[in-house]
């Protein structure tokens, strides 16, 4: 590191500030022992090396060189390539005013130049790293330029006239952002509704039921299909062949009552509740509805209150809970 190189780079007059950035960046890399004698120094860091000193993309980096170049603040030194594969240019960073070097010193005149620049540079760049290609470390500087021992100074292999460059060049970032949960329930929901679709494809539909006109089969069918219940199978329609055993009915009768109450099954117990049977399935099962008249009551309260004392009588004396032992003697 050369303190005379940076506190120089520092005082030039450079209005762009990528392009001087880049400049003290070059003198931080200068080595005072490698001074050529003519009062300038030699400074080799690899595109990498700047991109990473400078926390600017490759592309910016290429500019700004491009624009030093033409500023007169730096040259090509003339000197043979640097670094393992011999491709990274060694600049000379030129003291004193450039306006008095015979060099140019305005800022390009127009982007179109500066982009035809960058261009050629990237070209020039292209067709170096595809002579090297078989080495084993592309662009390393050497070990005399500390802090880049290790950097990669090649640029990557793209078309020249390309707009899209690769992400580490880029200005913006390209790298895949986690997902945050949004829209996965709803990709959870259609999945489940195809895993659905897709069993009950794969289930062989039912065409016919015994004694059971079509008629009065495709109705129940729709009656399924407006459920969401899925197609007829086999096992549906022995299941219904069982509740209708179970409630004394044909397979017929069963199926019209599916259609008369919209029901995509069958079962007993509604038929029953349906039909006001009650819990069981018959009507000779259900006890008189007068059961407690011939037990000398006059209504159904005064009949259940007795039953309830008769059978709780006989645990309770002067308001107290019995014992287990004596509610037993007492029985």
């Amino acid at each position: 590191m050369s303190f005379k190189a940076v506190r120089w780079a520092m005082d030039q007059p450079i209005k762009n500030s990528s392009a001087k950035f880049v400049l003290v960046t070059m003198a931080d890399f200068v080595n005072a022992s490698e001074s050529d004698g003519l009062g300038s120094w030699v400074s080799w860091p690899s595109i990498t090396a700047l991109s990473k000193a400078t926390a600017m993309d490759r592309k910016t980096v290429m500019a700004a060189l491009q624009r030093l170049l033409a500023m007169g603040y730096i040259e090509d030194s003339g000197e043979p390539k640097r670094g393992a594969t011999k491709q990274i240019t060694a600049y000379r960073l030129r003291q004193g005013d450039p306006t008095k070097s015979g060099l140019p010193s305005a800022v390009i005149s127009s982007d179109s130049d500066l982009r035809n620049d960058v261009e050629g540079m990237q070209r020039t760049a292209q067709s170096a790293s595809i002579e090297g290609t078989n080495s084993a470390e592309i662009g390393t500087v050497e070990v005399s330029q500390k802090r880049n021992s290790t950097e990669n100074g090649t640029v990557p292999d793209f078309p020249a006239n390309s707009t899209v460059f690769p992400y580490e060049q880029s200005r913006f970032s390209l790298e895949t952002v986690p997902k945050t949960g949004h829209g996965i329930k709803k990709e959870q929901r259609r999945n489940k509704e195809l895993n659905r679709e897709e069993r009950a494809r794969s289930k062989p539909a039912v065409t016919e039921i015994p004694d059971v006109p079509a008629e009065l089969l495709a109705d129940y069918l729709a009656v399924r299909k407006a459920k969401k219940a899925g197609p007829l199978t086999p096992t549906a329609v022995a299941g219904l062949l069982r509740e209708a055993g179970k409630a004394g009915l044909t397979a017929a009768e069963a199926v019209t009552e599916c259609c008369e109450a919209g029901w995509q099954g069958f079962r007993a117990d509604w038929y029953a509740r349906r039909r006001g049977l009650g819990p069981s399935l018959s009507a000779a099962r259900q006890p008189s509805t007068d059961w407690w008249t011939p037990a000398g009551f006059p209504n159904v309260h005064e009949a259940e209150n007795a039953r309830c004392f008769a059978h709780n009588a006989h645990q309770f004396r002067d308001g107290k809970r019995l014992p287990q032992q004596q509610q037993e003697e007492l029985v």
